[in-house]
């Protein structure tokens, strides 16, 4: 019976990643249009695709608006999820470690550093806190341990 119990959890928990990252790149797309972002296109990261040069962003030539994912490629866990907007880094970046915990979090208003940036170790704990007003820092800057 236990060894059913295994295989059974073996069997579910790709479903269960799976879902849990389109329930993320949903609450992502929507927080992105709560920060009146005008991002429409969602786009997974492919390096033909996507070109970045001194700060803009094209996709097909084009400056891109939206939001871009990329995916691991055996397990499609979720690496990034970055927003931009004319070309520039607009919204909130999330990046993520192997196992789906958040990494990191960043703020940007058209290119530049401004709001929360906040930073986790592999564990969960808190690695760094600062906070950026047009691409300066802004009031105190931790770090941990």
């Amino acid at each position: 019976m236990l060894i059913r119990t295994l295989m059974e959890v073996d069997f579910l928990e790709r479903p269960v990643r799976l879902l849990s990252n389109l329930l993320l790149i949903l609450q992502l797309v929507c927080s992105c249009k709560s920060l009146n972002s005008d991002s429409s296109l969602v786009i997974i990261y492919q390096d033909s695709t996507i070109k970045s040069e001194k700060g803009l962003v094209t996709y097909n030539g084009s400056p891109f608006t939206g939001t871009l994912l990329k995916l691991q490629e055996n397990s499609n866990d979720t690496i990034f999820v970055r927003n931009y907007s004319e070309g520039l880094k607009n919204g909130i970046f999330k990046k993520f470690y192997v196992n789906n915990l958040l990494q990191e979090k960043r703020e940007y208003i058209m290119g530049k550093k401004d709001g929360k940036h906040t930073g986790y170790w592999d564990n969960g704990k808190l690695a760094f806190d600062y906070k950026l007003k047009e691409d300066l820092y802004d009031g105190n800057q931790r770090n941990w341990n």
